[in-house]
């Protein structure tokens, strides 16, 4: 199941609107391919909001939404001749944002692989529980 994880998916949105602000405010072109790619998959949902939507419609989201993080990390990391302590400080926050994803999949692989989980196992991983 190629959904993606709650970390990405989160980090995401907040990539999405720190895109936002770069492609509006620094006219950085580059963060405009997935807020536009994301904007153009979700608006036309919108048109039908009496009928019920699957998470899996989303899927489409994802590589935007991974070009969105990446962009966002890149500027996380500083450009090329920032001071020695701003890169170390980029490199281990873009470097824990990937640990936390890769560390969030690691947890989730047995529901996106459909995995055999026991029902205390499925239930510690239904982490909003309000939706179940």
């Amino acid at each position: 199941l190629a959904i993606g994880t709650p970390i990405l998916w989160w980090f995401g949105v907040a990539a999405l609107i720190v895109g936002l602000f770069y492609w509006l405010s620094r006219r950085d072109w580059r963060f405009g391919l997935p807020i536009v790619g994301v904007l153009l998959g979700w608006l036309p949902w919108f048109r039908y909001d009496v009928r019920p939507i699957f998470y899996y419609y989303a899927v489409a989201f994802v590589p935007f939404t991974v070009i969105a993080v990446t962009l966002v990390l890149g500027k996380m990391l500083g450009p090329a001749n920032a001071s020695e302590r701003r890169r170390v400080f980029g490199v281990l926050t873009a470097g824990l944002v990937v640990v936390l994803v890769a560390a969030n999949f690691i947890y989730f692989y047995p529901i996106l692989t459909d995995g055999l989980l026991t029902n205390r196992q499925w239930n510690n991983r239904m982490w909003l529980t309000h939706w179940i």
